[in-house]
């Protein structure tokens, strides 16, 4: 099962070049594949039925209360069941993770091949934005698309979205490598880290700008807690040479022509409606809608009101109602609390860098949730839920409540 779970995710972006292949008349390559694979794991998982953990049992309750929601809405409102249980199925992807990964990465060793797997998946898209910028947006029949005047890369992608997600999904990969106790490869890794916060500025993007200095922030902050002067320097050199980079520059001026409509809207010469795309207008006027056209019931348990991918709290809100949305802020909040106490206890280096890296994920998840909806993005589901639950497991064992040392070496073993 390790092996197929790190192949699937190795070849994760990959797969998804194949987003407008449809092998049976109706259902894409992507969505067949995203429904047996937590279907293969959640087979695994009750197979051996261990018992559930404190965080595992409020996603389960989530996961529940996303099912029952959706039957309901199918019967009261009459929606196309495809659309129900293809919205199901992406959550249930990170769900699945959740529960099943601490079963299959039980161990530090385990975790670097994770982490390793999920490193692989960004060279390929990592590579084409890489090309697309230097050579040129049209290289080898690459996809881009005009906005404005600002040209967004998107590969062999539908759109820009893979690279905003393999961009931190790297940098926080490398954040954990580099608690790995190899001195010889640090030189490499920071580079490697430069490298995806340039990948991050190439797509033009406000959003992943503010987590590239989320995790920018972090990662400086955990290496003056661990005192890596040494490695600090050099990150804090290679990081003033990408801001005064062309790249950076270009970056600069494209996002600050993005944000002309926010500009305007500080200054109160435009309607706050037209705020982040358009999407605080969106938000306005189905939120008016659900409040005032549906019962009571109904907005407790779940609407088919739908409001695309512009907001995770407000799609749970109208998907599966009040009840839905409290549930899933509780298991964020709580998800954030528990790698939070356990990060404060955990004395191993590598525990710290891929606690670290785990934290900073849960926090881009927040971020994230605003504008888009990583709830519904299996990628997502698969990198912060994934090493949230392994993080949660292979530290349980050695830190009680008094913070008990069990091994002070920052070794994969």
């Amino acid at each position: 099962m390790k092996k197929l779970v790190l192949f699937y995710i190795s070849v994760r972006t990959i797969i998804t070049a194949f987003y407008d292949v449809y092998p049976i008349p109706g259902f894409r390559a992507t969505e067949l594949i995203g429904a047996i694979f937590p279907i293969i794991l959640l087979v695994y998982y009750f197979e051996r039925h261990p018992p559930l953990s404190r965080s595992q049992k409020k996603i389960f309750l989530l996961i529940s209360w996303a099912l029952f929601s959706s039957l309901i809405v199918l019967l009261n409102f009459g929606v196309n069941a495809y659309v129900i249980f293809k919205q199901f199925f992406k959550l249930l992807n990170g769900f699945a993770v959740f529960i099943a990964f601490p079963l299959i990465f039980r161990n530090n060793r385990d975790v670097n091949l994770l982490i390793n797997a999920f490193l692989i998946s960004t060279i390929f898209p990592a590579l084409q934005i890489t090309a697309q910028y230097l050579i040129g947006a049209d290289f080898l029949g690459l996809k881009a698309h005009v906005s404005g005047d600002i040209t967004l890369y998107s590969g062999v992608y539908g759109n820009h979205g893979v690279f905003g997600i393999i961009s931190w999904m790297g940098l926080l990969s490398i954040i954990t490598k580099l608690g790995v106790n190899n001195k010889k490869n640090r030189l490499l890794y920071v580079s490697l880290f430069i490298f995806y916060l340039l990948v991050g500025f190439t797509t033009f993007s406000r959003t992943i700008m503010v987590l590239m200095l989320v995790i920018l922030f972090g990662f400086i902050l955990l290496l003056v807690r661990s005192k890596k002067g040494g490695i600090l320097l050099l990150t804090i050199c290679l990081v003033l040479l990408a801001v005064i980079s062309p790249v950076a520059e270009v970056a600069y001026e494209n996002i600050k022509k993005r944000s002309l409509s926010e500009i305007e809207i500080l200054r109160g010469e435009r309607d706050i409606i037209y705020g982040l795309h358009g999407r605080v207008g969106r938000w306005d006027s189905k939120l008016t809608v659900f409040l005032q056209e549906y019962s009571i019931f109904e907005q407790m348990i779940g609407t088919d009101l739908s409001i695309g991918p512009h907001g995770d709290y407000f799609s749970w809100l109208f998907s599966y109602g009040f009840i839905g949305l409290l549930l899933y802020l509780s298991f964020i909040i709580s998800l954030l609390f528990y790698v939070k106490t356990r990060l404060k206890r955990v004395i191993s280096v590598f525990h710290k860098y891929y606690g670290a890296a785990v934290f900073l994920g849960i926090i881009i998840w927040i971020i994230m949730a605003i504008s888009t909806n990583p709830s519904f993005m299996p990628d997502f589901g698969y990198f912060v839920l994934g090493n949230s639950t392994v993080f949660l497991f292979i530290t349980r064992k050695r830190y009680n409540n008094n913070s008990t040392v069990i091994n002070k070496k920052n070794e994969i073993r």
